[in-house]
């Protein structure tokens, strides 16, 4: 069962009614979109007051400002409406009431349209306004008026009228400084995807003719949108027609597609120019690589950052299409490795002929200073210079004598 509710003491109100006497409660439209913590920190910048408001959080949905004095109070809700993230905020002046629809009244300046201008005068208006709300201000010849209007409720954008002459005509209000807000039902408290009353398969407000107020303000929400995306240097796509569906279209066909546009942006707007683009790339990247090994391209890499410089006898193979820088491939207009174009440096033999041998002169030969032509062998060192116990190697010039850095012979 439901317990009963608690009595607390009696007291006179009249000390704390006194010293909230110049406070304002307001309430969020959106809850999902706007938070009280971050309204009472956003809305002194708005009015300037910085330093000489006071504000708290009165739950999910609902803050509190005290001020300090009356004309601070009274300018802030002349200058209203406000809104925080393009959804309303309802500020009224705080009434010792007890009510969960409290706050609920909100004020618009309103403008009239359809009057006739043969009945468009301050008593025409003057009735119109009266029948929309509380009328704070009134302007009979723009037809516009200051109105309090139930900002929980939807708010009302059509009313018929009766003229003189028995005629009925309709009239339409222009909600100004109105942002988000239901374009179906004129609500404030919701999107318009998420009203009850939306007919199933309605057109988006883009497609649909709209009044007044909802085309004004959704301009103004495109424009803001607009000014926000120029701001973060983003421009959105322009619309596309649906392609067609096709089965035949794999998902690395649409990938590869989605990639040639993202980088489309990097390269030249003509076919030679993409050419010329793949060609420097290829140069310049081979310009930095090391004699390529076919075999093994990964193994006996120098340790250090600097490499010895290559042999008066050394000299490189190039085809005729080839570039003039050693080591790099050359790559098709597509950007295929063409067959054939891998370029390799071959070493000169004793005789003065080329050598087709492709093999790679190791780390430590080429640090050490010393061709592998000139290598002593092992056996030989050992030894001491005996060559009749070394076997034959014709690559061996018996004639040269060459000893390892820093090796002694055993003989000496």
């Amino acid at each position: 069962t439901r317990r009963a509710p608690i009595r607390i003491p009696d007291s006179d109100p009249a000390a704390l009614i006194a010293e909230n006497k110049l406070t304002i409660i307001g309430r969020v439209t959106n809850p999902r979109f706007q938070r009280p913590r971050a309204v009472i920190d956003f809305l002194p910048q708005v009015w300037n007051l910085e330093g000489h408001v006071e504000g708290r959080e009165l739950g999910l949905d609902k803050f509190q400002f005290r001020f300090v004095s009356e004309h601070e109070l009274q300018t802030v809700l002349d200058k209203g409406p406000y809104h925080y993230k393009r959804w309303m905020l309802i500020l009224q002046r705080w009434e010792p009431v007890v009510s969960e629809n409290f706050p609920s009244q909100i004020s618009f300046w309103v403008k009239i349209h359809g009057i006739p201008l043969h009945y468009w005068n301050e008593k025409a208006v003057e009735t119109i306004s009266d029948a929309l709300g509380h009328v704070s201000s009134r302007n009979a010849k723009e037809a516009k008026f200051r109105v309090e209007v139930n900002g929980l409720l939807p708010l009302e954008m059509k009313m018929e009228i009766l003229l003189p002459s028995e005629e009925v005509t309709e009239v339409e209000f222009q909600y100004l400084k109105i942002e988000k807000h239901c374009f179906t039902c004129f609500s404030l408290l919701h999107e318009e995807e998420d009203c009850p009353s939306r007919p199933r398969g309605a057109r988006a407000p883009k497609d649909r003719p709209l009044g007044i107020t909802q085309a004004i303000a959704l301009q103004r929400i495109e424009a803001d949108k607009k000014r926000h995306d120029d701001k973060r240097g983003y421009r959105r796509p322009a619309p596309q027609q649906s392609a067609p569906n096709n089965p035949s279209l794999t998902n690395r066909e649409e990938h590869r597609h989605y990639s040639d546009n993202r980088d489309s942006h990097l390269l030249p707007s003509d076919p030679a120019s993409h050419r010329d683009y793949h060609r420097h790339y290829s140069e310049n990247r081979g310009s930095r690589s090391l004699h390529v090994n076919p075999a093994s391209h990964h193994s006996n890499r120098p340790s250090g950052g600097s490499f010895e410089p290559r042999s008066q006898h050394d000299e490189t193979v190039r085809t005729p299409a080839a570039s003039a820088t050693r080591g790099s491939i050359r790559r098709g207009s597509r950007g295929s490795i063409a067959d054939g174009q891998i370029i390799y440096p071959v070493n000169q033999n004793n005789s003065g002929g080329q050598s087709n041998s492709r093999e790679r002169i190791p780390t430590r030969d080429r640090l050490s200073g010393q061709s592998q032509e000139y290598r002593v062998p092992a056996m030989e060192r050992l030894s001491g210079g005996d060559t009749s116990m070394v076997p034959w190697n014709p690559r061996y010039n018996p004639h040269i004598w060459h000893l390892a850095p820093g090796f002694r012979p055993l003989c000496a």
